[in-house]
């Protein structure tokens, strides 16, 4: 399968251990997606508050250093060497104590939840 890229895809449709593929042509978006973005954001159902809500990013848990600009070749194999899974952390917007996060393995070319 190849990617779908948006949020609601990658943290609400998105099944666990089912890995979607990148490609050259889209690497960097993906790169740029998990260890770059801080204004990511998604609607969903707050267990807790048992309502519809928005969830905004807080923090990342296992990247590595990626520096944009870097030749091609170097910034795919540093997103393809997270074999240890990158976490984001997102936060209720109506309590913030509410949490959801999500763990995902890059390896390969492919991008697997695994959390």
């Amino acid at each position: 399968m190849t990617i779908k890229f948006y949020e609601n895809y990658l943290f609400l449709e998105m099944g666990l251990y089912d890995p979607i593929s990148f490609t050259q042509e889209n690497y960097l978006d993906v790169s740029n997606f998990f260890l770059n973005a801080t204004q990511l954001q998604f609607d969903c159902y707050c267990v807790e508050c048992k309502q519809e809500l928005t969830f905004k990013f807080e923090s990342r848990v296992n990247n590595k250093n990626w520096v944009p600009g870097q030749l091609p070749e170097i910034q795919k194999t540093m997103l393809n060497s997270h074999k240890i899974p990158i976490v984001l952390v997102f936060k209720c917007q109506r309590h913030q104590s509410h949490i959801y996060t999500f763990s995902f393995r890059i390896t390969g070319d492919k991008i697997t939840k695994v959390g």
